[in-house]
């Protein structure tokens, strides 16, 4: 319940069902790969039941992540007069998001 309550918060945030579904697919994907480290690199036998209230800490800061990096891109569309050099092709603009 609360993963379709994110991707409908994203979806309203952004407007885009594709952001929304890519951006929960992404979150939901680093469970299995975080869980591969845990127990096959590290090797640790035990696996909590409370480890697996990681994922909502995973959704909440995965969703962050999206929302910033959103508001980042939309910053970007319009920069001050010393930043105009972001305008310039999509991997300035990329570029400058990224280090926002």
């Amino acid at each position: 319940f609360s993963f379709l309550f994110v991707c409908i918060y994203i979806r309203i945030s952004l407007g885009s069902w594709f952001l929304a579904t890519v951006g929960l697919l992404e979150i939901g994907l680093s469970i299995p790969v975080s869980w591969f480290l845990y127990t096959i690199c590290f090797q640790f036998k035990y696996f909590s039941p409370l480890n697996s209230l990681a994922l909502f800490i995973v959704a909440a800061i995965g969703a962050d992540d999206i929302f910033i990096f959103m508001d980042a891109y939309r910053q970007s569309a319009t920069p001050s007069p010393e930043d105009a050099y972001i305008l310039e092709s999509l991997e300035s603009r990329m570029s400058y998001v990224y280090r926002r």
